[in-house]
């Protein structure tokens, strides 16, 4: 085994490039938007979007719906023109449009924290220790508890209904925007 500090040093590489990564793809979504606009080809989308193994494609697709001028089909993945969106875009060209998408947000500024991700995961392993505990023969549980944890329960279930509707929608709204 290596070193503490060559350890340190290979994750400070694979910071710096999966940054330089992130970065790289930008710019491709950028001169792929550009492009779209200018020739009405969004094929470069579908080049970029299959070499994204490993990227947030969700993520990447809704900046491809917003800012590309392309529409993605859900099912085969295939990218066509957004002739809406071309027809309201008022850009002189395409280098102007890869000026502008530059100049803004980057497709995966939005991306959910390693907090966040470790709580998502944290609340289900939680989930499962009290599962675990109740399902235990060996474990003395008083009757308040049964009490307190069908309350939680139902609290829980509740948050959970609203979560999964938010979830839902979120998911209808980003098929939507893929099928448009």
């Amino acid at each position: 085994m290596r070193t503490k500090k060559a350890i340190m040093k290979s994750i400070s590489g694979l910071s710096t490039r999966s940054s330089k990564i992130k970065a790289d793809y930008q710019v491709a979504l950028c001169e792929a938007a550009g492009h779209a606009y200018q020739y009405k080809d969004v094929t470069l989308f579908e080049s970029i979007l299959d070499g994204a193994s490993g990227m947030n494609l969700q993520l990447m697709l809704k900046w491809v719906r917003a800012n590309g001028f392309t529409l993605v089909d859900s099912k085969t993945g295939k990218c066509t023109s957004n002739k809406s969106a071309l027809r309201e875009a008022d850009f002189v060209d395409g280098d102007s449009v890869v000026e502008y998408l530059t100049a803004q947000d980057a497709w995966f500024v939005k991306a959910p924290s390693v907090a966040a991700e470790a709580q998502a995961v944290d609340i289900l392993a939680r989930l499962n220790s009290i599962d675990a505990v109740m399902n235990d023969d060996t474990k003395v549980t008083k009757l308040e508890d049964f009490v307190a944890a069908r309350n939680t329960i139902e609290r829980l279930t509740r948050q959970i209904a609203l979560a999964e509707r938010a979830a839902s929608d979120t998911q209808e709204k980003l098929e939507l925007a893929v099928a448009y």
